[in-house]
């Protein structure tokens, strides 16, 4: 059995590749593109359990090592911290670290959803952006009013009686533009 000990960073992964007893037989640097990982990956004598610490990047690099269906443990980076604080810390000693965690069967995970769950996660993501990115513009109407001293009586300024309030103001050219561009923006984010 190999233990291979991955520390993924936004453009490429070092691997520390371990025997069953412990000794460090490879260290290898691999760009994170798909098919430099697949080749390297692809080489690795079998059995093999990669390691991988949660963090920005593991889920392209997780995903690649999914399509290999290579067994694959997603580490705990706080509780991984909290067992292995080292005084010296590179990123091929944090490689095989995890390696070893692995090894030694002390190696605390995080649990890896399903693809289908990753998927509608972030589908979810990415409405509350857009949700979040909706208020903003709507608070920068309300801000753009307010420095205009424009006072109004709607209980919902975006419904259509304050929708047609917000498109009949006459302003200045700098705030009749900057309206006009954050209205058509919230059209957008409506739709």
């Amino acid at each position: 059995m190999r233990y291979i000990g991955a520390d993924v960073h936004k453009n490429y992964t070092l691997f520390a590749v371990l025997t069953q007893e412990g000794k460090v037989e490879q260290r290898t640097r691999v760009e994170n593109d798909g098919q430099a990982l697949r080749e390297f990956l692809g080489e690795l004598s079998k059995p093999a359990h990669l390691v991988v610490e949660a963090g920005y990047h593991w889920q392209p690099f997780y995903e690649v090592v999914e399509e290999l269906d290579l067994a694959v443990s997603l580490a705990h980076p706080l509780k991984v911290k909290m067992i292995a604080e080292a005084r010296i810390k590179t990123d091929t000693i944090d490689a095989a670290t995890l390696g070893h965690l692995l090894r030694l069967n002390y190696l605390p995970t995080a649990y890896i959803p399903p693809r289908e769950v990753r998927d509608l996660r972030e589908i979810l993501r990415h409405r509350a952006r857009l949700v979040k990115t909706q208020t903003m513009v709507k608070n920068r109407i309300h801000a753009l009013l307010a420095k205009n001293g424009i006072r109004h009586r709607f209980s919902d300024l975006f419904g259509k009686a304050g929708r047609q309030f917000l498109q009949g103001l006459h302003l200045r050219p700098c705030y009749q533009l900057a309206l006009k561009q954050l209205l058509a923006l919230l059209d957008t984010l409506d739709g």
